[in-house]
Parts: structure tokens; C-alpha cells; sequence
């Protein structure tokens, strides 16, 4: 088996295991999704696309944000085991 062959059978290999994950995850989580959408209210979903959106413009400010409050809660949770 030369190298081409090999990669070959790698990438077939990595084709059958993705679409093996993906059908895994969608039969496994679709109770789950529906769930969520019967309980929801519509102008909540409404919120939650504006925020999707608002997310993905500007994800930066986002990652930052989180970042200083979990360095907050660390502070403060430091400060407390002393």
C-alpha cells in the first residue's frame, strides 16, 4: 500500500465516521430540540435571534465579557478558600 492509497482509506474512513456522528447526534437530540420549541414563546425566540445575530457581528466584546466575569468569580472564589 503506497502513501496515496493510505490517505485514501483515511479519508473514507473520516466520510463514514462524520456522517455516523451526525446521525447519532440528530436521532439523539431531536426529543430534545422539540422540547425546547413547544415551551418557548415566539417573541422569545424573536430575543434570541437578535442575540444569535448580535453574537456573530461582534463575537469579540462577547468573548471578553465572559472572560472578566469568570476572571471576577475566580477572584472572588480565591479570596474566599484563603
Amino acid at each position: 500500500m503506497n502513501v496515496k492509497e493510505a490517505l485514501q482509506v483515511l479519508e473514507e474512513a473520516a466520510e463514514e465516521g462524520s456522517d455516523e456522528i451526525k446521525n447519532i447526534f440528530s436521532s439523539e437530540y431531536k426529543y430534545l430540540k422539540r422540547a425546547i420549541t413547544k415551551n418557548v414563546p415566539p417573541a422569545t425566540w424573536e430575543k434570541i435571534k437578535v442575540l444569535d445575530k448580535s453574537i456573530h457581528n461582534t463575537p469579540w466584546y462577547y468573548i471578553g465579557g465572559v472572560t472578566l466575569i469568570a476572571c471576577g468569580v475566580g477572584i472572588l472564589l480565591g479570596k474566599s478558600m484563603k
